[in-house]
């Protein structure tokens, strides 16, 4: 059987510069890495978004040894007094500093947090925490409280066409501007879930050729559709649309922000 690699995961951003986001977030995240990471961190957001990944990356541009953990297999006490704690006290010979990346915390139990807390403060001067969350109502307060809490902002769809672009490039497939507007605007506007459309453009990657998408799969972008090749852009923007449907073309274009080809 051959293993078949994701594009999520072969085109994954392995350094800083690669990372999709806006500039004011990456020299945000540059500090990080240019203070050798000196506090724990509580990543926000929703799915798909690249926390993760971009604590990897953190992890890989300072001197540290790094393990990644994910909250939703080990959720109980025993694990973290275990293999975390026996993880960040074993002593190292690459490196002075430990760190351990703990992907989708929201499900470890509140004792496991409570113990966690407990280690931020016990072995700080031997380790560091990087909480991944995607609801951080769930986190209990003790545990925010020791970290810098940072809210991941989506990439704006038009960063998420331009890297989709350099997908398709690296894999020789032809695609149109519409249909690539297409996937974003079906898969990623409604939850920013950069993973989706990278997955649904791969799945429709057929002999060289990106097929178009259905867009009955996303209602709001349907209608907006509908309402948008209404317009004529060489006369008023308001023409054929009467007030109720141009406000309703302006409110979904303001929730969804989808990238259009006039």
């Amino acid at each position: 059987m051959i293993n078949q690699v994701t594009y999520f995961e072969k085109y994954r951003p392995k350094t800083l510069k690669e990372y999709v986001c806006d500039e004011q977030s990456r020299q945000k995240y540059q500090n990080l890495i240019d203070n050798n990471l000196s506090q724990h961190i509580l990543f926000g957001g929703c799915a798909g978004t690249g926390k993760t990944t971009l604590s990897e990356i953190i992890c890989r541009s300072i001197d540290c040894d790094y393990l990644v953990v994910n909250g939703s297999d080990e959720t109980s006490v025993d694990f973290i007094r275990d293999k975390i704690h026996n993880y960040i006290t074993t002593c190292s010979f690459t490196s002075d500093l430990k760190v351990v990346i703990f992907d989708e915390m929201e499900y470890v139990s509140k004792n496991g947090q409570a113990l966690l807390r407990k280690y931020m403060e016990d072995y700080i001067h031997l380790s560091r925490f990087i909480l991944c969350c995607n609801e951080l109502d769930k986190v209990i307060p003790a545990l925010k409280s020791r970290c810098s809490q940072i809210h991941m902002k989506p990439p704006k769809p038009s960063m998420v066409k331009d890297r989709l672009k350099h997908i398709l490039k690296g894999e020789n497939i032809i695609y149109t501007d519409r249909t690539l507007n297409d996937y974003v605007n079906v898969f990623y506007t409604p939850e920013n879930d950069f993973r989706k459309v990278i997955n649904e453009v791969q799945m429709n990657c057929i002999n060289g050729n990106l097929i178009d998408t259905d867009i009955e799969l996303n209602s709001d972008y349907q209608r907006f559709l509908e309402l948008f090749k209404r317009i004529d852009f060489n006369l008023e923007y308001v023409w054929k649309l009467d007030e109720n449907e141009l406000n309703e073309l302006k409110h979904l274009q303001k929730e969804n922000r989808y990238i259009t080809i006039k």
